[in-house]
């Protein structure tokens, strides 16, 4: 829910930093991006508690806990490795090309639509991993605005993630107990499904390399 929701925000944001905002709205977009990479993800809970869960609860949900609360609070987590690293490599391609371009009359918008977003597609790819794995690995913010109730997850329903899971549990397991060997299963699970994720990126890296 939180790539769904992140990625196209975060790369449409970054498009218009690289290719259309004025200077000084794009040094104050990118200050309020770097804010945002370096605020707690115990900050995000609260805020994610008393805006996103309580207008759930005005919407006539029961309780506001819930995988969508978790996935809007997670894709504004996420947005500022999308937007500063889509952003870096859209401008360094606009840099390379923006010259030759201008000299052979090529307009903005052919320039930004048939070469500078194709060429960014390694980049682009590589930031898709980085706001995955960040999203994944997030334990204390969902946490706080999923509920953690061990049940089958639905969109708008209470759960409970691996890393919550491990991180609420751990504490209390007995070392060498099945319960403590099932903790460590879950870590296990959690870190190969991030290996698998990332070698499908690599993999979609290598082809658009091989298109290129």
């Amino acid at each position: 829910g939180a790539i769904l929701l992140g990625v196209p925000v975060g790369f449409m944001t970054a498009v218009f930093l690289a290719k259309m905002a004025p200077p000084k709205l794009k040094a104050a977009v990118s200050a309020a991006v770097s804010l945002l990479a370096g605020i707690p993800s115990v900050v995000y809970g609260f805020v994610g508690l008393y805006i996103v869960v309580k207008f759930f609860e005005k919407m006539g949900r029961a309780a506001g806990e819930s995988v969508l609360a978790g996935g809007i609070v997670l894709s504004v987590m996420i947005l500022p490795y999308m937007i500063s690293s889509c952003c870096d490599t859209m401008v360094k391609i606009r840099d390379r090309y923006a010259p030759a371009s201008m000299a052979m009359g090529v307009s903005r918008w052919y320039l930004a639509g048939q070469l500078v977003l194709p060429a960014s597609g390694k980049g682009i790819l590589i930031s898709m991993a980085l706001a995955t794995g960040r999203a994944m690995g997030e334990t204390m913010a969902v946490m706080m605005v999923m509920g953690n109730s061990i049940a089958t997850p639905t969109l708008l329903g209470k759960a409970e993630t691996i890393s919550a899971l491990i991180a609420m549990e751990m504490g209390i397991a007995e070392v060498g107990s099945t319960h403590y060997s099932a903790l460590y299963a879950a870590g296990l699970s959690l870190m190969l499904l991030l290996f698998a994720i990332n070698i499908i990126f690599e993999l979609l890296k290598r082809r658009l390399s091989r298109e290129e």
